[in-house]
């Protein structure tokens, strides 16, 4: 990556219609289940090893599943391979998966972040979803820090539910009721702060709470993908 794209500074900047995570979606190679992209991540020791990361669902079949470290497992971008699935987790605090990428990608066809996150005590509750087909969509924070809990098919086909912790929830309002503002494809895509363009983190799915007559949309907060991977990567 070069300096210009490093030192940027980007505040309040437009994001480009044609940067990937808005272009492309992801799915295991030959799968018709398909998500989106998040981000881009660099190891800070093997800097010729590029990572998308995105959901760790996408590639677990509709079940609660943590495969950990994998090899062989082709991923696709807009009927491409594009590289495989290096890492996968499932528990109550991760939903996530990197994608070791083929080639060296070309940072400036990315919205890059530069390791700038999403800070809790910022008092503007606006995000924005980066979804596909160059779709740009405002959300509002409506909840943080929240328990949350998901449906997922077990083995036998029945239905099991499991917990997920210090979760994020955004939608169509700022304050109750309020509808959901994602969709089926969007698992993995990037949620911004909108007033400051940090990373707040990765569409997780949606829930119903009845009692509050609402939709939410729910968001892995990326301190949590960055906990799990123990500083060894770069958010570019």
């Amino acid at each position: 990556m070069n300096e210009d794209n490093k030192n940027r500074n980007i505040e309040n900047q437009p994001i480009d219609p044609e940067c990937f995570q808005l272009t492309h979606d992801i799915c295991e190679y030959m799968k018709d289940s398909k998500g989106s992209v998040c981000c881009l991540a660099q190891h800070k020791e093997i800097k010729n090893l590029y990572c998308i990361i995105t959901a760790g669902h996408l590639f677990t079949n509709k079940k609660y599943i943590h495969y950990g470290f994998q090899k062989g497992r082709d991923v696709s971008s807009n009927k491409i391979v594009i590289g495989d699935l290096l890492y996968q987790t499932m528990n109550p605090e991760c939903d996530f998966a990197l994608v070791k990428l083929k080639k060296e990608p070309d940072v400036n066809q990315w919205h890059c972040f530069n390791n700038r996150f999403y800070d809790s005590r910022c008092t503007s509750r606006e995000v924005q979803i980066l979804k596909k087909n160059g779709i740009i969509f405002d959300a509002f924070i409506v909840e943080e820090n929240a328990i949350v809990e998901m449906h997922f098919e077990n083995d036998k086909g029945g239905d099991e539910y499991h917990k997920f912790h210090g979760i994020m929830k955004i939608g169509s309002t700022p304050n109750l009721p309020c509808n959901a503002v994602s969709k089926g494809g969007d698992s993995g895509a990037c949620v911004i702060h909108k007033k400051t363009g940090r990373l707040i983190g990765l569409i997780m799915g949606i829930i119903t709470d009845f009692e509050k007559n609402s939709q939410f949309t729910i968001v892995l907060p990326i301190e949590h993908i960055l906990k799990h991977l123990k500083e060894n990567y770069d958010i570019l």
